[in-house]
């Protein structure tokens, strides 16, 4: 794209943004946004931008009881795929990410006794037996798991390591948002601590449960489609002879227990349930933290597979004495919206899940929180600079542009996916099991990445790009 060449304008009023929360989306637009300050400072915009989080700071590291920071330095493994790889290389974290990368050798597939079903080589550089593909790129492969993988803390740390020291950012911690109120003039917002002010623009990037989402949208509820599966995250003191792969233990009744180990010391282990049980949805949408452990230790308790060391696990993580407090739990769902803005002010605009959360089946989730930041920061630039600080234009723009790729990656029939990979009997479990060693006979990686792209192909969606940080207009 040819470089726009900017003249010099008036001083304006100083652009304040407001975004709510600071996991992966948040950062991730105001790093975008931070490539097109060249340009600002050329045409004399001048913004203020801050982030709030509704955690409040504890220095320290990682998620150990005490010395908890922000970002929960745990949290589950996520792995970066398709237009979020280009994403996160256009935002220059590349580097950074590949130097916390997570080196998990493989998959493995267990039945209740904890008899191996079986097992699928490395991830990347795997033999052909284990369905790697030759002449693939390093750090892109597709298939059982990729490359990009990073515990989600470290991509946080990341990302706030990246935006902390830039001009005129600032992070607020402790803070939520208790009232938002959006005019054609601006947003007001109420915050937790009492305080008032007023933006330009108010970002929603607080996850699947966003409160910005609650408070602007009259049919909030109306957006939320449970997928039908539960989950429970926890860390465990690591033992002696914990699999260094990444370890699906399936039970009947649609469960599975999964276990992955990014550190020596301890092990994440993963609760998944896709059956039905309505005690356990009530105590998700509103019970305490001891209700839904008590919950999740009534579905997985018995003499599974290691249940009696994990639900214990679970009861004691977060208690006092022990070393790990991170547990989470959730009631999996996408978040269905017909506009992501508030609706003719446009002043509040949802990103990431809090807008448009595909749900973790499709692994896409950290990819649309990336590639969201980076086309709203692009569209909102582009705004800004074309029609004198005007972000309403930028926010239409961002959601024509990547409502058609949102469309698609929560097309993909989830609920399926989940009755094929957490079959409801022993029989089912003995099938999937034979269904995954034939396809590990046949190359089943390899298939499994063909599919992919030509699902990829299909979508035909392409990451704009915004060349040394220039807009077009």
């Amino acid at each position: 794209m040819a470089e726009q060449q900017h003249q010099p304008a008036r001083e304006r009023k100083p652009l304040r943004i407001l975004v709510v929360g600071a996991g992966i989306a948040g950062p991730a637009f105001v790093l975008s946004l931070s490539r097109f300050f060249g340009v600002f400072q050329e045409l004399n915009i001048k913004m203020e931008i801050t982030i709030i989080e509704h955690r409040d700071v504890v220095e320290g590291e990682g998620d150990k009881k005490g010395k908890r920071s922000w970002f929960r330095n745990a949290g589950q493994q996520i792995d970066i795929r398709g237009q979020g790889i280009e994403a996160m290389r256009l935002m220059g974290i590349e580097e950074k990410v590949r130097e916390r990368r997570v080196d998990e050798p493989g998959v493995v597939f267990l039945d209740g006794r904890g008899v191996e079903g079986v097992r699928f080589g490395e991830k990347s550089g795997g033999s052909e037996q284990d369905g790697g593909r030759k002449g693939e790129k390093k750090g892109e492969k597709k298939g059982l798991s990729t490359e990009w993988e990073i515990m989600r803390g470290d991509l946080l740390s990341i990302l706030y390591s990246a935006t902390v020291d830039l001009p005129n950012v600032s992070y607020k911690f402790g803070t939520s948002i208790s009232s938002l109120v959006s005019s054609p003039a601006c947003a007001s917002v109420v915050f937790s601590d009492g305080n008032k002010d007023e933006y330009d623009l108010v970002v929603g990037a607080d996850g699947v449960g966003s409160q910005v989402r609650k408070l602007i949208f009259s049919d909030a509820k109306t957006m939320w489609y449970p997928v039908g599966q539960s989950l429970a995250f926890f860390t465990i003191p690591a033992q002696a002879g914990d699999r260094k792969e990444m370890t699906i233990c399936n039970l009947p009744g649609r469960k599975s227990m999964v276990t992955r180990q990014d550190k020596e010391d301890c092990l994440r282990v993963f609760f998944s349930f896709a059956g039905k049980d309505e005690k356990l949805k009530e105590v998700l949408r509103g019970g305490s933290v001891e209700e839904q452990k008590r919950e999740w230790a009534r579905i997985f308790g018995g003499d599974n597979w290691q249940a009696v060391r994990f639900v214990e696990g679970m009861l004691q993580n977060g208690k006092e004495g022990e070393t790990w407090d991170d547990f989470y739990t959730q009631e999996l769902a996408q978040i269905r919206a017909s506009t992501w803005a508030d609706g003719g002010n446009k002043k509040v605009v949802l990103l990431g899940d809090a807008g448009y959360c595909p749900s973790p089946a499709t692994g896409m989730g950290t990819t649309l929180a990336l590639v969201g930041g980076w086309v709203l920061a692009g569209e909102i630039a582009s705004a800004v600079v074309s029609r004198d600080g005007n972000v309403e234009e930028g926010i239409k723009r961002y959601e024509e542009q990547l409502r058609p790729l949102v469309k698609q990656i929560q097309g993909m029939p989830v609920g399926l996916v989940y009755k094929i990979i957490m079959p409801s009997s022993d029989m089912g479990i003995r099938a999937l099991h034979f269904a995954l060693r034939m396809g590990k006979m046949l190359r089943v990686g390899k298939m499994v990445g063909w599919v992919v792209d030509r699902v990829e192909a299909r979508w035909g969606w392409k990451l704009p790009v915004y060349e040394d940080g220039r807009v077009d207009v």
